[in-house]
């Protein structure tokens, strides 16, 4: 559900609330942050659509991908995968209680074919999020690099809730 609609930088320090990206299964849209992720903590749970990827962004938030869509997914399978990470995520004891931001800026091109199905997602879901909204293009962001991205947790379908060094 979305409560407010701002403009700016989601990735800003102002922005105090913690991030949700919704992501591809390849993960592209890392690359709009300019930050990588280190892969040796992770689970291999990227491939799987619905799972959530729970990452320190900083010393005070956390930055949740959640993969939701693929190269020749439908939209509705887009929509679907989102609204149930964001269900999740309200679910969630861990990140229940926190703000959420999520913006639409860092989707990459394969993300914004399904547009407006991530949008009615957001829109549909429980948890309460603040939409980012600007005028900079994903081309255009030029974020800065920074140290690989630390994992904290990860959900899934099939494996349920996952700690650094879990498979």
């Amino acid at each position: 559900m979305i409560y407010t609609t701002v403009s700016g930088d989601i990735a800003a320090s102002s922005n105090g609330d913690d991030i949700i990206v919704p992501c591809s299964t390849d993960l592209t849209e890392l690359r709009l942050f300019g930050r990588m992720i280190d892969v040796q903590d992770t689970p291999i749970l990227v491939r799987l659509r619905g799972s959530i990827l729970t990452f320190s962004f900083d010393d005070r938030r956390l930055l949740h991908l959640i993969i939701c869509y693929s190269q020749g997914d439908t939209s509705e399978s887009a929509y679907y995968f989102l609204r149930f990470g964001l269900d999740c995520l309200s679910q969630n004891s861990r990140s229940a209680c926190r703000k959420h931001s999520i913006g639409g800026r860092h989707l990459g091109a394969l993300g914004l074919a399904y547009a407006s199905s991530l949008y009615r997602a957001v829109s549909d879901s429980f948890l309460h999020v603040q939409l980012f909204a600007s005028s900079t293009s994903a081309e255009e962001l030029v974020m800065p690099s920074g140290p690989p991205l630390r994992f904290m947790y990860g959900w899934s379908v099939n494996k349920g809730l996952m700690n650094p060094g879990e498979t």
